[in-house]
């Protein structure tokens, strides 16, 4: 969906949500349905791990 192309009351409409945010039991469905919204951490490569890689 071309989310620029619609209206706004037409892109909360789709996307289930309201000007206020979604609901507590919408922000439940979606946690239980595509995991919290964290990011995951990455070991850092040392330089001399890079540069030995």
């Amino acid at each position: 969906m071309e989310y620029f192309q619609k209206s706004a009351s037409e892109v909360l409409k789709v996307l289930n949500t309201s000007l206020e945010g979604l609901s507590e039991e919408e922000a439940k469905i979606r946690i239980l349905t595509y995991g919290k919204n964290v990011l995951e951490k990455k070991k850092r490569k040392r330089p001399f791990e890079i540069f030995f890689s």
